[in-house]
């Protein structure tokens, strides 16, 4: 009888293991359906609303609308919103001047591009993009979040080309290592997680089955989420270090935005997020004290995503700084404003 059973306990471990190997390769193949009723569905329900323009080997997307000088280049945070993000914002800023939103490699309409993504690439790569669209200097970029660290080294790269700033609760080079003592051990832990591109390539398609896919963001995330996010995501240190070797940004117009509303973050204190808080104010003002033309300004109500739950304010800071750029003068200051 021990004999049988350990017949029957053998033959139950191969069946098994047969079945797993079959659901796991037809999930593989139930992925890669959904991944090709994900594309045509995206392309069919928002297709690219401005030009996929060719170089270096890749199609980069740019949607730019308005006409007049200096050019807005809209530079997105690292999240998987790209362009899309400013939609909201962009005609508004197109009665203005010309103005260009565009996706990095990865997000969106664009496709993805040789690693590393840090921003002298990233730079270089939107250099290309500008010149191959015909769209010329000079600009006034404008910069969400991690894109802070983009537009430095951008101008670092090409002297000249910007003429001025708006920086929109953007980062700051040193943050990392000013930041509280929590918030810093939650970033380690985060650098530290195993990259689990793989696991959202399987399951990205499948949101195409979501309830809220109506907007370009939730169509298009089987593509944007994997490989621009964590690309960039792995390359944020040497961002961080190259935007940190640039110099000051003289007497340019310069306005820095500030979110007043924290995100709750999980692991950390209540203590632990005011204290980020007061570091991140410090910090803003530091980039407002790189140009001697700046205005630091504090957006009341609005969360880190300020272009979104605030637009007038964004729309406010941009047309002070082209106006200043226009007048060759002095960027305006709000009475609402803080005092370095």
């Amino acid at each position: 009888m021990p004999g049988i059973s350990l017949v029957y306990a053998r033959r139950f471990a191969i069946g098994t293991g047969i079945t797993a190997v079959s659901l796991v390769f037809l999930f593989l193949i139930a992925s890669l359906v959904v991944r090709q009723i994900a594309v045509r569905r995206a392309y069919r329900d928002f297709p690219a609303p401005g030009r996929l323009i060719e170089f270096d080997g890749g199609t980069s997307h740019i949607h730019c609308t308005g006409t007049g000088s200096p050019t807005i280049v809209l530079e997105s945070g690292l999240d998987d919103a790209g362009s899309w993000g400013w939609a909201a914002i962009q005609p508004h800023l197109a009665q203005l001047s010309r103005v260009c939103s565009y996706d990095r490699a990865g997000f969106l309409w664009s496709e993805s591009r040789e690693e590393p993504r840090d921003a002298e690439r990233i730079g270089r790569e939107l250099h290309a993009l500008l010149a191959a669209a015909s769209e010329a200097p000079p600009y006034v970029m404008v910069a969400h979040s991690n894109a802070g660290l983009l537009v430095r080294v951008y101008d670092a790269l090409f002297p000249g080309e910007v003429r001025g700033f708006v920086f929109v609760d953007a980062s700051h080079p040193g943050q990392d290592r000013r930041l509280p003592a929590e918030i810093q051990a939650r970033i380690e832990q985060r650098k530290s997680e195993p990259d689990r591109r793989w696991f959202f390539r399987l399951l990205a398609p499948y949101r195409i089955f979501a309830p809220e896919r109506t907007t370009p963001r939730t169509a298009y995330w089987w593509r944007s989420f994997p490989d621009g996010v964590l690309a960039e995501g792995r390359a944020i240190d040497t961002m961080s270090a190259q935007a940190g070797r640039t110099g000051s940004l003289s007497d340019r117009p310069v306005v820095v935005l500030s979110a007043t509303v924290a995100r709750p973050i999980p692991g950390v204190s209540d203590a632990g997020i005011a204290a980020m808080q007061r570091a991140w104010l410090g910090l803003h003002g530091e980039l407002a004290g790189l140009s001697t033309n700046s205005d630091h300004r504090i957006v009341e109500g609005a969360g880190h995503y300020v272009h979104q739950d605030r637009p007038e304010a964004v729309v406010a800071a941009i047309r002070d700084v082209v106006t200043a750029v226009r007048e060759n003068g002095a960027v305006r200051h709000e009475t609402a404003t803080v005092k370095r």
